[in-house]
């Protein structure tokens, strides 16, 4: 409960899910995205899976700015993270897509937008607090060498080896 979680899954393997599914009751979540597409597929799974929660659900992006600290589970776009306040008053900061956050090595010689004030108090956040929750397909495993975080992956030919994931082919 004290580190920081770096959970690296290939993608359609259950990050969300996973998450999800260790929802405590009478704790704060904030559920980080980078697109309103992924604010609106969050929500929808959430209340697909625990629907007791629904009313305890805001999600801030697409125009809604009207930040209620009373809810439980905030969903808001990285650009939307200055409206919900310090994020150390967080049980848990979840952040989806981390890897536009935390950049993992194969993704240095890519040219992206400069870092930009949400990417800032992201990874501000990251770096000073234990509260955080990592998701991504890609992530490094340096994070290993930290005591303070639990770095855990999953191969995609482990999880096609034991049936949670279909084999593919790429024709062409």
């Amino acid at each position: 409960p004290n580190k920081n979680i770096y959970l690296c899954l290939p993608t359609g393997s259950g990050k969300t899910y996973v998450f999800i599914m260790s929802i405590e009751p009478n704790k704060k979540y904030i559920i980080l995205v980078p697109f309103i597409i992924l604010l609106e597929q969050w929500n929808k799974e959430i209340i697909k899976l625990k629907p007791e929660l629904k009313q305890y659900i805001q999600c801030l992006g697409d125009g809604n700015n009207t930040f209620n600290n009373d809810k439980l589970i905030t969903i808001t776009t990285y650009n939307s993270v200055e409206l919900v306040g310090n994020l150390q008053d967080y049980d848990r900061v979840v952040t989806d897509e981390a890897h536009r956050i935390v950049k993992p090595e194969i993704y240095e010689e890519e040219i992206e937008e400069d870092d930009t004030k949400y990417t800032t108090i992201i990874n501000n956040n990251i770096n000073e607090n234990n509260n955080n929750i990592l998701l991504s397909a890609t992530l490094d495993n340096s994070y290993n060498d930290n005591d303070n975080d639990l770095y855990h992956k999953v191969e995609l030919r482990d999880l096609i080896n034991q049936g949670v994931l279909t084999d593919y082919q790429i024709k062409i």
